[in-house]
């Protein structure tokens, strides 16, 4: 038996083999000069190539539309006829006799000449066409550099059930980890407030990070594991009591969580405190599929839909129509509950191939949310006109990410005008009258709350990013986890600030709370007990934390959060303002 220990990003347990992901290779393309005589044979390598690439892209194709998937054929035979385009291709090969530099440079050359193009363009359709061609174009180079079944198979034959170990997972690939229905995860980057540790714990996967880099991944495959994400350990061939041991806690576990639903069922699914107060518990979600019955039934709503899970799902912008589509989705599940879609937030560890590209020293301080959309007003506008025409039968309200000044809200109402004029010219129906919020998690929209305040209907406080710039520790560099936590006297200090502020926002949002919490810290019932002692009434969580934030919140008063929240004010450590909350929970029989 061997242990290792790591940071917590998902809780719970899990008891499996452990199955260690290939590490993702790099499309390595050298150039060199070709003879005469070589120029036939690289155009029939071209050629292969392209056949190859069809043949896969075809079993896609009639497997999407075995499936019913519109939208993931309709990409699909985008892509097909990209491959299928003669006169691109005859440039490709034109270039290749006139330069003689080999197949794989050449073609890789036209594609990014082109892509350059197109994403130069103010237009969204051209955008979206330079996506799909760098997706098409790659599996070609793939091919040619014999490197097609590396790349297919990284998640492809991974068991139902294990243990997923690896060095390092994209946002991009978030998506397929969830259709692999593994048991948990273990990462040896990363951080508890990466996307992909949000995503794990929506979907209720254990996950792991900040493993030892000492570790050796590669002799782990096949072997028992037992995953603790309560404690932040893993035992690697554990005896077979520990195992029964640990299947006892996770039956345990389950058996617990459905006696809560239960309760709920039988009494009350409206969220008050034991003094009689009235909470909203909202759901946060990055995909229309997440919403359960649990959510239905436990819920206030949506609090945060993170819609830039539609683009990061294969590197595509869907258009107004694709879009449309998904929001009247998601809303039609929710039987007249409100909705908060955030607009795109994407960049930093959320990027699209131009924001690559750009290789910032600093991404997370760089071109992205409200930033790159403001950048790409087309594309802006194209989802704010797809999200006006859900609300025209639906209680939808629009988040703007990441804004850090007031000249950048005027800017988007400005461009909200814009979208419902084009609307109106087009005949479409929208509504006029949607609520807009913003996200307070840049300090400086949070030091201007008050201001931003007058300007906005609702505002909602996202923690995890809030947290990294107040702080000045990277949310991804376990090396400073002990900076990044929420329970730091300044972060609990600028947070009462915002929430102080809610009294100078009017807008057209009435009798309900008008700031809400997105964050991580939400669904934490320690911090909760100081947030609700500041008078925030309204927390957006995993929609799997609900029921028990529910049971919590019943047994807590009011007026003891205030009593806590006044004592922890005289301490200075983050570490003394944990315990002393949590000693006063379990004083009070709470916890």
């Amino acid at each position: 038996m061997k242990k290792i220990n790591g940071l917590v990003a998902s809780d719970g347990l899990a008891i499996g083999l452990a199955y260690v992901l290939p590490e993702e290779t790099q499309l390595l393309i050298f150039a060199y000069m070709l003879d005469d005589k070589d120029i036939p044979i690289h155009e029939k390598r071209l050629d292969e190539a392209i056949r190859s690439a069809e043949k896969d892209l075809l079993i896609s194709i009639n497997k999407a539309r075995a499936e019913n998937q519109a939208e993931t054929l309709s990409i699909l035979n985008t892509h097909l006829s990209m491959l299928q385009d003669i006169s691109f291709i005859n440039e490709v090969k034109q270039d290749l006799r006139e330069n003689k530099m080999n197949i794989e440079f050449t073609l890789k050359k036209k594609v990014d000449e082109l892509v350059a193009i197109l994403n130069e363009q103010d237009d969204v359709t051209m955008q979206a066409r330079a996506v799909d061609i760098s997706d098409t174009f790659d599996s070609v180079l793939y091919e040619l550099v014999n490197k097609t079944e590396n790349k297919k198979n990284r998640f492809a034959h991974i068991p139902k059930g294990v243990i997923l170990f690896a060095k390092d997972i994209k946002p991009s690939d978030a998506l397929t980890i969830r259709e692999l229905h593994i048991a948990g995860l273990v990462t040896e980057k990363g951080s508890a407030t990466s996307h992909l540790a949000i995503l794990a714990r929506a979907w209720g996967i254990p996950m792991l990070v900040g493993i030892d880099t000492s570790i050796n991944f590669l002799g782990l495959t096949n072997r028992q594991v037992i995953l603790d994400c309560d404690t932040g350990s893993i035992i690697l061939d554990p005896s077979t009591e520990q195992i029964q041991e640990f299947q006892g806690i996770i039956n345990k576990k389950k058996s617990t969580e459905q006696s809560i639903i239960q309760t709920l069922l039988s009494s009350s699914t409206i969220a008050r405190t034991k003094d009689g107060v009235f909470l909203r518990l909202l759901s946060n979600i990055a995909l229309p599929d997440e919403v359960t019955d649990n959510t239905l039934r436990f819920s206030s709503g949506i609090g945060l839909f993170r819609t830039e899970f539609l683009v990061l799902d294969g590197g595509k912008i869907p258009n107004e129509d694709e879009q449309f589509s998904v929001y009247s989705s998601l809303v039609k599940k929710l039987d007249k509950k409100p909705v908060i879609m955030r607009t795109f937030d994407i960049g930093a560890d959320k990027m699209l191939d131009e924001q690559e590209h750009l290789h910032e020293k600093n991404p997370m301080l760089g071109w992205r949310g409200i930033r790159y959309c403001l950048n790409k007003r087309s594309l802006f506008k194209m989802q704010l006109k797809a999200m006006l025409r859900v609300a025209y039968f639906a209680d939808v309200r629009i988040l703007i990410p990441m804004i850090s000044t007031l000249e950048e809200l005027e800017t988007v109402k400005q461009i909200i005008q814009e979208a419902k004029q084009e609307l109106s010219n087009e005949k479409k129906e929208f509504s006029a009258t949607v609520p807009l919020g913003i996200m307070v998690e840049v300090p400086s929209a949070a030091i201007m709350a008050k201001q931003f305040a007058r300007l906005v209907d609702f505002m909602s406080i996202g923690t995890n990013d809030l947290i990294q710039y107040l702080m000045a520790a990277d949310r991804e560099n376990s090396k400073v986890k002990n900076l990044a936590t929420y329970f730091n006297p300044a972060v609990l200090s600028i947070i009462e600030s915002v929430i102080q502020s809610e009294k100078y926002i009017k807008g057209i949002l009435t009798n309900e709370p008008k700031i809400s919490m997105c964050g991580e810290m939400a669904g934490d019932e320690v911090a909760c007990v100081l947030l609700l002692g500041m008078g925030l009434h309204s927390f957006s969580m995993q929609e799997r934390k609900i029921p028990f934030m529910h049971q919590f919140f019943s047994k807590l008063k009011l007026s003891d959060a205030k009593k806590i929240l006044h004592k922890v004010k005289e301490l200075s450590n983050a570490n003394q303002i944990y315990a002393v909350t949590k000693r006063e929970l379990q004083r009070l029989g709470i916890m």
